[in-house]
């Protein structure tokens, strides 16, 4: 992997990011796929572990990667925003308007076929694959 020159003037994990953006953009990294960790990136980029971190952190903020301790980072459906449901916060945010810790624990997350039901429910193919993310939250 080879950072072009207009990457170069931004932060190195910025140019992480991008580079990691455009990839999974591209299809190398498809929905629900687990990317490289974060020693194999770091080897292969030139760069160290930290840098890497930042860059997975700031996709994983965006939405983009969706992290599992001790099972990896995963490539995430890429959220949407629309005008009409613009207004709407979402829970981690009215948890922290009532002054309240959002806890999250990871239970599940695996990549399966969908299946009639939830095909249906999708309007996709029974044998298209989703990834299943099974979380509790929790409030303190």
């Amino acid at each position: 992997m080879q950072l072009t020159g207009a990457q170069i003037m931004q932060s190195r994990y910025v140019q992480i990011a991008e580079l990691l953006r455009g990839q999974i953009a591209d299809g190398q990294y498809p929905l629900g796929s687990r990317i490289p960790t974060e020693n194999e990136l770091a080897q292969s980029l030139g760069v160290s572990r930290p840098t890497v971190r930042q860059a997975l952190d700031l996709l994983a903020r965006e939405g983009r990667l969706t992290r599992v301790k001790g099972s990896g980072t995963f490539v995430a459906q890429p959220k949407l925003v629309h005008e009409s449901t613009s207004f709407v916060t979402g829970y981690r945010e009215e948890s922290r308007k009532k002054n309240r810790i959002l806890r999250t624990r990871v239970v599940c997350i695996q990549t399966e076929k969908a299946g009639e039901k939830v095909g249906d429910a999708l309007k996709l193919h029974a044998d298209e694959l989703v990834t299943r993310l099974v979380r509790i939250r929790n409030t303190g």
